[in-house]
């Protein structure tokens, strides 16, 4: 049984794909841009030019791009580069995303957006 999940929000616009330097989908949610990287592994074996495709869509996007594997095996080789998902968990990744709760912890001691922090007491 195939099941499909569908993102139903009205503030998407602009969708597009590039064929170019830039990342593979793009689209606007709330005036914020997101970006969307799908690899078949074949940047891999171009070490400096993955580099730089990383690094220009941290420039332009922040947190608010990903990767989207073919294969399960590659995941782990480009998890190391930024967040990194799989065709079939891709729903997930974009709805925490446009909640503002990436799921993915960036450097430093700070805490995780996505764990629940319990209420302090008043008194």
């Amino acid at each position: 049984m195939v099941s499909k999940k569908v993102i139903r929000r009205p503030n998407i616009t602009s969708i597009i794909t590039h064929d170019t330097r830039d990342a593979d989908i793009t689209f606007k949610y709330d005036n914020k841009l997101y970006a969307i990287e799908i690899e078949t592994g074949n940047l891999l074996k171009k070490q400096q030019r993955l580099e730089e495709k990383v690094a220009y869509l941290n420039r332009k996007y922040g947190r608010r791009w990903f990767f989207i594997v073919s294969n399960r095996n590659l995941q782990a080789k480009y998890k190391k580069y930024g967040l990194t998902t799989q065709r079939t968990r891709v729903y997930k990744i974009l709805e925490k995303m446009l909640e503002n709760k990436h799921p993915k912890k960036t450097g430093g001691k700070g805490k995780s957006p996505t764990k629940k922090v319990p209420k302090e007491s008043l008194k």
